[in-house]
């Protein structure tokens, strides 16, 4: 799944890119210091820009970091989502669940301070300087520091407490930005037994910070085939919405028909939600609470992760497939994901294995299997080498000879515009053009 594709020279490419901020945000500021940028540029009220200096946060460090700060807060809700143009946020600007911590506890800040940095870097293409490095070293250590002395502490109120699992999240966001795998892991884990400890239902009034932390439960299951630690198959909080009824929807492929009962109605849960975003993307009146995405992610998410059947099932292909599918729909950020390595070769593994006569799976129906596999590989092109045969010659069986045609096939079984019609695009272009006399291409990206 991860071997070299050397076909023809294609273009690249890239899921959604960093996203560059709220709409008054203009391009200046992705060539110029943030520094520089005026408020009305950043969303940042005028009276705060014009005192940066005097602002007192809980640690000290230079204006331009405190100006970058101040430009991610109103952009956090706009990163958080892919499906930010269908949600009410709920906080406009500086939310202060995330921004008061700045200003009482120097981890937060210190931690903030990297995060931002590391986030800017990536996302503008700035190089730090050797000064600014070895600040990010200094604040790396103080934030451990304090972090070790809390944790260490027989005070749960301390050690527990929502300024320490924000700041540990922090940290982890740091290491994954900055590709640390491994002390990413490490953050994960270790956030993880905190929020067990604490308990989730203890920060349900904290709704961004429980999207958070349900996504790196889920994301660390997801990708190590490992137990989720945060809510246990008798406890996901909520149930799947009572109005869906499998047997009312007009889909024009009956996938529920073919499946297990829990399996079937996870799949009709989330081809409500999409229907639901899809129409909310149309029109924002439509658009749903952070609380609500919350509580499908969870509902719909946490099933997924819990059920199980045998290797080569059609269940067991739907259910990796439904996982690939809404992955970036409730876990992804807007940027460039790291790979899913583990949970790639599972999803191979289910397709390759499933016999297609037995389960009496339908043209259309692999069809969805197949772009559901190739857009969760998408970020790692050299793993599309198996996919682009099968997709190609899925395309003919289908009689697909154009993206509009495509598209509203898969609008019939399960799909969200926003998230995956650049990356679908994209994959139907490359395996159209792809050739039995060739190796399989790396993926066009076509604008």
């Amino acid at each position: 799944m991860r071997g070299k594709n050397k076909g023809k020279g294609l273009k690249k490419v890239r899921k959604p890119q960093p996203i560059a901020g709220p709409p008054n945000v203009s391009a200046s500021f992705a060539e110029k210091s943030i520094a520089s940028t005026s408020a009305s540029e950043l969303g940042i009220p005028r009276l705060v820009c014009s005192e940066i200096a005097t602002i007192v946060f809980a640690d000290t460090a230079e204006p331009s970091i405190v100006a970058d700060i101040l430009a991610f807060i109103p952009m956090v809700s706009r990163a958080m989502y892919q499906l930010y143009d269908c949600i009410k946020i709920d906080t406009v600007g500086m939310d202060q669940s995330w921004f008061t911590p700045l200003f009482t506890d120097p981890a937060s800040f210190n931690c903030a301070c990297m995060v931002v940095q590391s986030y800017f870097d990536e996302f503008l293409g700035r190089t730090r300087s050797r000064e600014a490095q070895r600040a990010d070293q200094i604040r790396y250590a103080k934030t451990i520091n304090t972090l070790q002395a809390r944790i260490a502490s027989e005070d749960d109120n301390i050690r527990l407490s929502e300024s320490t699992i924000m700041t540990v999240l922090g940290m982890l966001g740091h290491a994954y930005t900055s590709r640390d795998i491994e002390t990413s892991n490490r953050h994960n884990s270790g956030l993880l037994q905190l929020v067990s400890m604490r308990g989730i239902e203890s920060l349900l009034h904290n709704t961004r910070l429980c999207v958070e932390l349900i996504r790196c439960d889920l994301y660390h299951a997801i990708d190590n085939g490992s137990t989720p630690m945060l809510l246990n198959p008798n406890n996901i909080l909520w149930e799947l919405p009572s109005s869906v009824n499998p047997k009312s929807q007009t889909l024009q492929l009956k996938f529920y028909v073919k499946l297990h009962p829990e399996l079937a109605a996870i799949w009709a849960a989330m081809f409500e939600f999409c229907t639901h975003i899809n129409a909310a993307y149309r029109d924002k009146r439509l658009s749903i609470t952070e609380e609500q995405f919350l509580q499908n992610m969870t509902s719909i998410m946490y099933r997924l992760v819990y059920l199980h059947f045998p290797l080569g099932s059609l269940d067991e292909a739907v259910r990796i497939g439904l996982i690939a599918f809404s992955s970036p729909v409730f876990l992804h950020w807007n940027r460039v994901e790291l790979p899913d390595r583990q949970f790639n070769f599972k999803y191979r593994d289910s397709l390759i294995t499933l016999d297609l006569e037995v389960a009496e799976v339908e043209p259309q129906e692999i069809m969805w299997l197949l772009m559901a596999a190739a857009i969760s590989m998408a970020h790692e092109e050299d793993n599309l080498a198996w996919l682009i045969p099968w997709l190609n010659t899925t395309f003919q069986d289908c009689g697909i000879q154009t993206w509009d045609e495509l598209k509203t096939s898969l609008d019939e079984v399960l799909w969200v515009g926003i998230v995956h019609d650049e990356v679908g695009k994209a994959l139907f272009t490359t395996a159209s053009e792809w050739t039995t006399c060739e190796e399989p291409p790396a993926l066009v990206r076509t604008m």
